[in-house]
């Protein structure tokens, strides 16, 4: 009884390990595509000044 419990917890301990590391794994990516929609918007922007002064 007592190897069956232990075996139970151990497969409890291993999946929430692995739900631990995935989240760990998805942070860094979010923190990446921040930045990189914060760059876009920044060379949209500069394209626009860039565009707004050849017509003058």
């Amino acid at each position: 009884m007592e190897v069956i419990v232990m075996g139970f917890m151990f497969y409890v301990v291993l999946f929430l390990a692995l739900i631990a590391f995935i989240k760990n794994l998805i942070r860094p990516n979010k923190k990446k595509v921040e930045d990189l929609e914060a760059l876009i918007v920044q060379l949209e922007h500069e394209m626009t000044e860039i565009k707004h002064n050849d017509k003058s």
